[in-house]
């Protein structure tokens, strides 16, 4: 008789391949949770920055928005000073208000030298 041979028996091997099929299920069922973070993880972030878009959107139309009535104010700010800056208006409200009428006659003016030789 010769060298005996290393055969594994059935239930040897029933037991390899059922380590093995664990082994399989076990790295399978690492991936699926990975996977499932990995899903998790990105529909949350875009979540996150859809709802962030949406926030600075709104905030950017009411800066618009308050923009667009500040410059209707300039403009009518705008008017209104030149309105009230006019020669007609300052020359009405000095007659009306203040009761200034026009002078006839030339206006002298005095100077500081001229002052003091009439002393």
């Amino acid at each position: 008789m010769g060298k005996r041979k290393n055969f594994r028996t059935a239930p040897s091997i029933k037991r390899h391949v059922s380590g093995a099929k664990k082994q399989l299920s076990f790295g399978l069922l690492h991936i699926r949770i990975a996977i499932i973070a990995a899903l998790f993880v990105a529909l949350s972030s875009q979540l996150f920055f859809f709802n962030r878009l949406a926030v600075q959107g709104e905030e950017l139309r009411n800066l618009e928005e308050k923009k667009s009535q500040l410059t209707q104010q300039k403009t009518s700010l705008e008017q209104e000073t030149v309105q009230l800056s006019s020669l007609s208006r300052i020359d009405r409200e000095s007659r009306v208000r203040l009761g200034m009428v026009e002078s006839d006659k030339n206006v002298h003016y005095v100077t500081p030298e001229k002052m003091a030789s009439l002393r």
